[in-house]
């Protein structure tokens, strides 16, 4: 839940879609019952979910991207606070808000800062010069999100 302001198409029909949508991937509310999870050996995630898992979240997060750019800047600054200027630090504590115990390894996080990063050069995030308040930051806070929610990680969390 990032607490986004929903697009306007997803009113009333927001349930609907997603239970359809967890349907289709094999999720269903009380199935199974309980935290036993599937009996026999059932994978409730495999090579055949996984990329509609990250199809739907690439989807909602880009309705939300539509609706309101800012809100992907002010997500940021709600975990981080306006002051954090180091892309590391921003990285890693937007992975512990989404992810509580899990720690990016070492290959992981590179990822994640070229994702944040993405075209913006690398001598702009060096003394602080760098803010949050950058116009394009909107857009490297997408990037990363989008990062995160592909990894397997995040869908088995």
């Amino acid at each position: 839940e990032f607490d986004f302001e929903k697009p306007d198409n997803f009113g009333d029909n927001l349930n609907n879609y997603l239970r359809s949508r967890c349907s289709d991937m094999g999720q269903e509310i009380l199935n199974p019952v309980d935290v036993a999870g599937w009996q026999e050996n059932h994978d409730w995630i495999s090579t055949g979910t996984l990329p509609m898992r990250w199809e739907f979240s690439d989807y909602l997060l880009s309705r939300y991207w539509i609706k309101n750019k800012e809100q992907f800047r002010n997500y940021a600054i709600s975990i981080v606070g306006i002051e954090e200027t180091n892309p590391v630090e921003i990285v890693k504590k937007i992975n512990k808000y989404m992810f509580c115990n899990y720690n990016l390894m070492d290959d992981e996080l590179n990822d994640a800062l070229a994702a944040f990063k993405g075209d913006v050069p690398d001598d702009y995030f060096n003394g602080g010069g760098w803010t949050l308040n950058e116009s394009y930051a909107p857009n490297q806070v997408y990037a990363l999100l989008l990062f995160f929610v592909k990894l397997p990680e995040y869908q088995l969390k």
